[in-house]
């Protein structure tokens, strides 16, 4: 159990003893890894999707939806590259490997069942307050779809459902 999150103390991981993480891995870990495993067979690449904070550290973030990667691949590129036009052409601003930089992060889910298993991957960032607004939350909403479609019609034209 990480004891803090971006550096903030997560409190009821401070002090975990044995027992407690074995009834956390059975309880919470073991059905979402499985979860994780069934959903990723047969994908092509995978993207895990988050939300972040406009400010960290009373420092404000500049982006509206971040892509985070580790290791660069085509379907990063064609990913950065599409919602970068997609993204300015409806008003957001997108992040290459911000508002984090995945390279310097754990990012254990993609780690393992991306990367290791030799799939493409990246995290999907969204600024949370963005998703508070149903209007803006139906057009980052088709954004989304409609960039992801593009990307994978142009990397994998005979299997783009499988994405």
């Amino acid at each position: 159990m990480r004891p803090d999150l971006g550096g903030i103390p997560v409190p009821g991981n401070l002090a975990v003893d044995a027992a407690d993480a074995r009834l956390r891995k059975l309880v919470a870990w073991a059905p979402v890894e499985r979860a994780i495993i069934e959903a990723a067979a047969g994908r092509r690449a995978l993207i895990s999707v988050h939300s972040f904070t406009p400010v960290m550290g009373g420092v404000k973030r500049n982006v509206d939806i971040g892509v985070l990667w580790r290791e660069q691949s085509l379907f990063v590129n064609s990913v950065l590259k599409t919602l970068r036009t997609q993204g300015a052409e409806a008003g957001f601003r997108i992040g290459d490997n911000e508002p984090y930089d995945w390279r310097q992060a754990v990012g254990y889910t993609l780690n393992r069942h991306g990367l290791q298993q030799g799939r493409p991957c990246l995290y999907l960032e969204v600024r949370n307050d963005l998703l508070a607004d149903p209007e803006t939350f139906e057009r980052i909403s088709r954004l989304l779809e409609n960039a992801f479609a593009t990307v994978a019609m142009s990397l994998w034209p005979q299997s783009a459902a499988a994405v």
